[in-house]
């Protein structure tokens, strides 16, 4: 029996772990919500997420405007300390994790965080909008 309890303290302080080591990227997360208008909210969560960044226009104005502004210099210093490192992947990070928060999907930050650390392209960057 006390095998099991020190088995459940050990799962329990590792998930505690591991959600604090990305709470940053909550917070982001909860800020876009917030900016947000909730039919912009309606439009992330009904697209395919595996073109909603092509798609979803706010993603483009959060990577150009908002991330890149002074204001978000401590946001991409936490990406950067995780070894994320480019603005696209950044951004795609997020909002696959806002658009799977909405769809009641695991986050998965952690793998979205390790492919791109890998290099692994997995995110279509956002289009720029005079592309079109």
């Amino acid at each position: 029996m006390k095998k099991i309890r020190i088995i459940f303290l050990c799962l329990f302080v590792f998930i505690s772990c591991e959600n604090t080591k990305y709470e940053e990227i909550h917070v982001m997360i909860e800020n876009i919500e917030d900016s947000m208008s909730s039919e912009d909210l309606g439009k992330l969560k009904n697209l395919s997420e595996n073109t909603m960044n092509d798609e979803f226009d706010y993603s483009i104005y959060y990577r150009d405007n908002i991330l890149v502004s002074e204001n978000s210099k401590s946001d991409v210093q936490f990406f950067n300390s995780l070894g994320v490192d480019n603005t696209n992947d950044m951004t795609n990070i997020l909002f696959t994790v806002l658009h799977r928060k909405l769809n009641d999907k695991p986050l998965g930050i952690e793998n979205l965080v390790k492919l791109s650390v890998e290099g692994k392209t997995i995110f279509s960057p956002p289009a720029d909008p005079s592309m079109r």
